[in-house]
């Protein structure tokens, strides 16, 4: 099913399945939707095209014969059905809730979970996702596999849920000097409430610190137009060691409610990856990140 770009033009897109997440995601794009020009917010829902694959049908058919597996794949679409009703309805009592009069769909088609932001990359502000999806509790520790495809194919910002929401009054932005960042620093000072937001940013040096110093200069220019843009509380800091070890560190002692990241580092090697930086971050992290291309 093709999606009607000018109907999701300038949204957010809320990534929901039947998990323990449904709701932090939905309220995490709804605070993100009040603080930009966002059109409304598309919660986007995916049913898992492999429960039906052709080569499963083919497998179990011949297990079970042809009259009883139908049965099962009617009872598993039935199912299905159910389920998603009940995604919808969820979704739209968190919606009505918020009072705020936002504009929104509910969208859900057959595909791979993995997938589902792929029709939106081209018409949507960003997208919003837990760090798992349905079966969450089994591995608690872990990062769903379909939240690391996305954020490995993603051209959006992504705001990762954390599974409690609350709301977001201090950020810390980790500043490596990399085009990701500065491309998430351009999309935060437009920020609405940025004038009641406290903001950190930290550099932190790893081995020869090669470039640092002009990194930190830009970092703390950076500062200035926070403050220029109306930023009433913003400090700078630069130190050394283990990137994922001091920002990690810096969350957990400074009760930091949002990390504001770049998904791709400054050098060519890092570019390969979506940052193991950013991936160890969100793993480690237990709250709401925020992600830049």
């Amino acid at each position: 099913m093709a999606i009607e770009e000018s109907k999701v033009q300038g949204s957010l897109i809320a990534c929901v399945d039947s998990s323990g997440y449904l709701e932090p995601v939905i309220q995490h794009a709804i605070w993100w939707n009040s603080q930009i020009s966002a059109s409304g917010i598309v919660v986007a829902n995916v049913s898992d095209l492999r429960c039906f694959d052709q080569p499963v049908v083919n497998e179990l058919g011949g297990a079970l014969g042809v009259q009883p597996f139908q049965g099962l794949v009617a009872e598993l679409q039935r199912i299905e059905s159910m389920r998603v009703e009940t995604i919808r309805s969820r979704a739209t009592a968190l919606m009505e809730a918020s009072g705020g009069g936002i504009r929104w769909r509910f969208d859900n088609r057959m595909g791979v979970p993995a997938d589902v932001i792929q029709p939106f990359q081209s018409c949507a502000l960003g997208v919003v996702l837990g760090k798992r999806g349905d079966g969450y509790g089994y591995a608690s520790e872990h990062l769903g596999s379909n939240l690391d495809r996305i954020l490995r194919s993603s051209q959006l910002p992504c705001l990762i849920s954390s599974r409690q929401f609350r709301p977001l009054s201090s950020i810390l932005i980790a500043y490596d000097g990399s085009e990701s960042i500065e491309n998430g620093l351009r999309h935060f000072v437009a920020f609405r409430d940025i004038r009641s937001l406290a903001v950190r940013l930290i550099h932190v040096r790893e081995g020869s610190g090669q470039h640092s110093d002009e990194i930190a200069a830009r970092m703390h220019a950076h500062v200035d137009a926070l403050r220029a843009a109306g930023c009433l509380s913003v400090e700078a800091d630069v130190m050394d060691g283990d990137v994922e070890d001091r920002v990690s560190d810096f969350v957990s002692r400074h009760d930091i409610g949002l990390l504001v990241l770049g998904a791709r580092g400054r050098s060519r090697l890092r570019n390969l990856f979506v940052g193991s930086t950013t991936v160890e971050l969100v793993r480690r992290c237990r709250i709401p990140i925020l992600t830049f291309r």
